[in-house]
């Protein structure tokens, strides 16, 4: 039976859907391609004149009298007040919550009922003298460690979006490297320190190279993970209105993978710090984690705990830049404004 016979023995009274019309005419000319892009501006079509409905016109109502709009500001105005008044709540219990811990800790260790609290377990007061008495020693290890952790991170999660992005884009090279990445991917870095000892020597690139080998696949499957989180109706949407792939890869990919990724430097931040001082407790020069070792093996709680201060704080300074520069190129989402 033809088209046009078809449509002659159609129920009139049946309803059609104009995305099904356009579809059939679609694939009545042989062309898939043309059927689904045929269908989605149907449906786009269809949305609009929803939109231009009476009922959803009428539905706005009169526009909000002056005494309206002054309750929703002093509504809004209430509203950030407690939610500053919250975020200061939290924050003075936080710092409660520490004073108490590092009260206790002080309390228990003068008292005795931690036994030989110099030897095993050290306290508050000894950390904060140790730290002022070898604020030097400790700086210039601090120093070490930052620059092999800053060059290991920057370098590792710069080669993960890169050969990220570039799977996403070609699904071809992500199938085809996919088995090798995962094996990779799940050897243990600690256990390949002293290989790039080895063939590095106990240098800084050996810290900087173990560091990239953990941040890089880190990223790398964070970044593929955003490319594919992106839905493909916007993909669809973005053909229709004229992009080519590149321009949705550029326009509506990447930008939809951003935050995924976020999340994932996040982490790798944190696992670049790991492997370098890792990395300096097998066999270093200088650095923190050459300070471990050595602190530990001389039984000075006072001097391991200085040391993890230092690691806490350069671990949250570094997560704070990293939040600044998410909560900067994320504006636009709704969450972050």
């Amino acid at each position: 039976m033809s088209t046009t016979e078809h449509g002659k023995h159609r129920n009139p009274e049946a309803p059609q859907d104009s995305a099904d019309v356009v579809a059939e005419y679609g694939a009545a000319a042989g062309s898939a391609r043309e059927a689904e892009h045929a269908a989605a501006t149907a449906v786009l079509e269809d949305h609009e004149r929803e939109a231009r409905t009476p009922e959803t016109v009428s539905s706005s109502g009169p526009p909000p009298s002056p005494d309206e709009l002054r309750r929703m500001e002093k509504a809004v105005a209430r509203a950030r007040t407690r939610k500053r008044r919250r975020s200061w709540t939290v924050r003075v219990l936080q710092l409660a919550l520490v004073i108490v811990i590092l009260g206790l800790w002080e309390l228990l260790s003068r008292t005795g009922v931690l036994p030989n609290a110099d030897l095993f377990y050290g306290r508050p007061s000894g950390v904060v003298e140790f730290l002022w008495t070898e604020r030097v020693h400790l700086l210039g290890n601090a120093g070490a460690t930052i620059y092999a952790a800053a060059i290991g991170f920057v370098t590792g999660a710069g080669s993960g979006i890169l050969v990220g992005l570039v799977f996403g884009r070609f699904e071809v090279l992500e199938r085809t490297f996919d088995p090798v990445m995962n094996v990779l991917a799940s050897l243990p870095r600690i256990a390949l320190a002293p290989l790039f000892l080895l063939w590095f020597g106990i240098s800084d690139l050996a810290k900087v190279v173990l560091a990239v080998s953990i941040v890089f696949f880190v990223v790398l499957f964070n970044t593929l993970a955003g490319v594919k989180s992106v839905e493909s109706e916007l993909r669809t949407v973005a053909t229709l209105l004229g992009a080519n792939s590149r321009q949705v890869f550029l326009k509506v990919v990447l930008p939809g993978a951003v935050p995924v990724l976020f999340a994932g430097l996040r982490l790798a931040l944190m696992f670049s710090i790991l492997g370098v001082v890792g990395s300096e407790m097998i066999a270093a020069k200088s650095g923190l984690g050459l300070d471990v070792v050595v602190y530990g093996q001389l039984l000075q709680p006072n001097g391991l705990f200085a040391v993890l201060t230092i690691l806490a704080v350069v671990s949250a300074v570094f997560s704070a830049v990293l939040r600044l520069v998410e909560n900067r190129i994320l504006r636009w989402m709704p969450e972050r404004t």
